[in-house]
């Protein structure tokens, strides 16, 4: 009674505190959907979904040096004293004279349009190469998220389910350990055994109650952990599907697919690539195309007139080459910087790689070792089970004493435990194998 009491007013409390918080109800059907719902709603996702759309609207920037660029312009001039010209007399009638002339009027203004198109310019090119080849790192730096996202939703997702199973197993433990407390307590008040095996059976008691309070906490720091991955709201009531058979998990050591945080350094040589080129590229000449195409008016009084026949022409094309001859060593100490960052990427790749392949070798082999413990241990706890069940029929007939029915009913806990330790271990390396598919 005093069990079902304990047990039954655990539950309420937990239904109360939920109800009480929960406006709506989310409910997960598998692992996958758990993945789907993260993808979508995590922050650090959409950061990402965002960075990439920045990055396209770089290269897009990036790219404008190939079209020309046009600007309307209008100004006016007043000039204040205007040039002294020397001339000779002989322009004037007045031969074997130089005379000091001031020729144009004094007040001038100008409206036209200009536009230039850079021809040659190497440094601009190999710029948008590293914008564009930006926007494919960050969808490799995505990816190498989704699947750090995936592994750790997975063994929060696992964790969930061996400890909402062992809530079940524990109950069980629980409602046997009370019996045989009862059984205990009994023989002590008909003076028939010690206090020893009392309080033996009140210590297993209150360690199944214990292992009942920990895995109730599992559950929840599991599910608040899976709230904060998958962007769902505190006060949403988050429901798991329980898994009706964790054993089919079990499977041969799998192929574990590529790494995807080896994919990021290829797109971030291939980055410094360009960068490298890029600095390169300042010491080489640039040519460009410009042109004018406007009208000018000159007044000796200030005003301004928008008769066409106030206006005279003015039209001119130019081409401009610009040859880089020193920089006070700047571009070459920008050159030397590109192509120590682009070494470093390539050294951070191979360190990488061979981190990975050990990383892999290291997961197989966990796998390995963590499935035959788990079906060794599957196997100790159940022929545990079936011994304690033998113990409790030979106790009720009186052929053996309540310290063997302890004794069996302890090996069958600490089997029990052995057997959920590697079971919660297996999931784990389980969810990393899962996240790589």
């Amino acid at each position: 009674m005093r069990t079902k009491i304990i047990l039954t007013a655990f539950v309420l409390l937990r239904g109360l505190a939920v109800g009480a918080q929960s406006i709506d109800s989310t409910t997960i059907q598998s692992l996958e959907e758990l993945w789907r719902i993260a993808l979508q709603k995590n922050g650090n996702q959409q950061v990402y979904t965002l960075q990439r759309q920045k990055a396209e609207a770089d290269y897009k920037t990036a790219r404008s040096f190939l079209y020309p660029q046009a600007g309307a312009s209008f100004n006016g001039l007043d000039f204040l004293e205007l040039a002294t010209t020397p001339v000779p007399g002989e322009l004037v009638g007045q031969p074997g004279t130089t005379l000091d002339l001031q020729f144009g009027k004094k007040y001038q203004y100008n409206a036209g349009l200009t536009m230039t198109k850079g021809l040659f310019d190497w440094q601009k090119k190999f710029q948008a190469q590293a914008a564009k080849e930006n926007i494919a790192l960050t969808g490799a730096q995505q990816g190498a998220f989704e699947q750090s996202l995936k592994t750790q939703l997975a063994q929060y997702y696992y964790s969930w389910q061996v400890a909402n199973a062992s809530t079940d197993i524990f109950s069980k433990d629980l409602a046997l350990a009370d019996s045989i407390l009862k059984l205990a307590n009994q023989k002590f008040s008909q003076g028939l055994i010690p206090i020893t095996p009392v309080n033996k059976a009140q210590i297993d008691y209150n360690n199944v109650l214990q292992n009942i309070y920990q895995s109730e906490e599992l559950k929840q720091l599991a599910l608040s952990n899976i709230k904060k991955l998958t962007g769902i709201e505190l006060e949403n009531d988050l429901v798991l599907r329980q898994e009706t058979d964790l054993v089919r998990l079990y499977t041969n050591v799998p192929e574990l697919g590529i790494d995807r945080n080896l994919l990021v350094y290829p797109h971030s040589i291939a980055s410094a690539d360009h960068q490298s080129k890029a600095a390169r590229a300042a010491f080489y000449p640039s040519l460009s195309l410009m042109s004018y195409t406007g009208s000018q008016q000159f007044r000796s009084d200030f005003g301004l007139s928008l008769q066409s026949s106030s206006w005279s022409g003015y039209r001119y094309l130019g081409l401009n080459l610009n040859v880089p001859l020193f920089t006070g060593f700047a571009t070459k100490n920008k050159l030397q910087s590109a192509t120590i960052q682009k070494q470093i990427v390539e050294v951070q790749f191979k360190d990488a790689q061979k981190q990975s392949a050990i990383n892999d070798n290291a997961l197989k082999t966990s796998f390995s070792n963590y499935l035959s413990m788990t079906n060794n241990s599957k196997k100790t706890f159940e022929l545990f089970g079936e011994n304690l069940e033998l113990a409790r029929q030979q106790y009720a007939e009186g052929l053996i004493s309540v310290d063997s029915y302890l004794k069996s009913f302890e090996d069958y806990l600490s089997a029990e435990n052995m057997y959920l330790n590697s079971l919660s271990n297996l999931l784990m390396v389980q969810a990393s194998v899962n996240a790589r598919k």
